[in-house]
């Protein structure tokens, strides 16, 4: 138990001193007929929707607003935990973040990978992504989608 606890310490500290999440621009078209699960800049609370994509069942998340020491250290982070409802090993479950304007229109996507990286049936993770609000300004909703 204390080695698993050690493990995930482990792995958030190196993601935040890596960096380990990135930013790329895609086609709005790149997205389309995917289960996605949804949220806004807006939610306060942690959402709770299940959306079932392959095994992995995303339980809930929701979005905080960190402020930085200077404006171009201010960031969003979107929280979450998924689940493996299947019969199956996942292995490396990546999640997927499509922010989109007040119009709909595509700003930015970014990704990051579940805490723990191998899911046996019935096991969780959470997950965090981390974005900085230059990178992308004026967003208002956001999708996550389970690759």
């Amino acid at each position: 138990m204390n080695i698993k606890i050690l493990s995930v310490l482990s792995i958030l500290l190196l993601i935040v001193v890596t960096g380990c999440t990135t930013i790329e621009y895609v086609d709005r078209e790149d997205v389309k007929d995917t289960k996605l699960v949804s949220g806004s800049i807006n939610d306060i609370e942690t959402q709770e929707e299940e959306i079932k994509v392959s095994n992995i069942v995303v339980l809930q998340h929701s979005i905080k607003f960190d402020e930085g020491h200077t404006p171009e250290y201010d960031r969003y982070k979107i929280l979450g935990e998924v689940k493996n409802e299947g019969e199956t090993t996942e292995n490396y479950v990546k999640i997927i973040a499509t922010m989109y304007d007040e119009l709909g229109k595509l700003v930015c996507t970014d990704y990051t990978y579940t805490i723990i990286d191998i899911l046996s049936p019935g096991d969780t993770s959470p997950f965090e992504l981390v974005f900085y609000s230059d990178d992308c300004i004026g967003f208002n909703t956001y999708n996550l989608k389970v690759d």
